[in-house]
């Protein structure tokens, strides 16, 4: 019986400590992405947690890298990395919205009508993007077989540079960096 007890006791606490949280951006208090009253419930996000961000007062600030499951901003809402890198394991939505000052890094990546004055760098079975604003170093790196589409973006930079490699389509504004 303490047997059967203690694997029951396991598991269940196993479940709960594994289990994702999805967070919503309140802003109820500041723009730190770190203050835990900024958010439905009331916590911090970390990496395997389901983010989304809609437009409110208090427009979120990242406080340092961090990493989440999944990223999805809604319209009318910004996000400023504040020079730091957020990485989205998973998908990142973006829907008529502004991500600035920093590096993206998602998997999937889906975006419509947005602006993106960041580092933006997607890997994953799912590259959309429609009708939005690149204005950092772009790389998209489609995997997948089923679903890839753009048309109607603006890359808006002074000097343009490229690279096409093992399916990578990479641009940059900068001088590109050896690796």
């Amino acid at each position: 019986m303490k047997f059967f007890t203690f694997f029951l006791l396991f598991g269940l606490l196993s479940l709960n400590g594994f289990s994702q949280t999805s967070y919503t951006w309140t802003g109820s208090t500041d723009t730190d992405w770190a203050t835990s009253s900024n958010w439905s419930p009331s916590g911090v996000p970390s990496a395997g947690d389901a983010v989304s961000i809609a437009s409110s007062t208090n427009q979120p600030v990242l406080d340092g890298n961090r990493t989440v499951a999944s990223l999805t901003l809604s319209s009318s809402s910004t996000l400023d990395l504040n020079t730091y890198t957020l990485t989205v394991s998973g998908t990142g939505s973006f829907t008529s919205c502004s991500v600035s000052s920093g590096e993206l890094f998602t998997g999937s990546f889906n975006a419509s009508s947005s602006t993106f004055s960041a580092d933006v760098s997607a890997s994953g079975s799912s590259i959309i993007t429609t009708s939005s604003t690149y204005q950092g170093e772009v790389s998209l790196n489609y995997t997948g077989s089923a679903n890839v589409n753009s048309g109607g973006n603006t890359l808006s930079w002074s000097r343009l540079h490229y690279s096409i490699r093992n399916g990578f389509i990479c641009l940059w504004s900068k001088q590109p960096r050896r690796v």
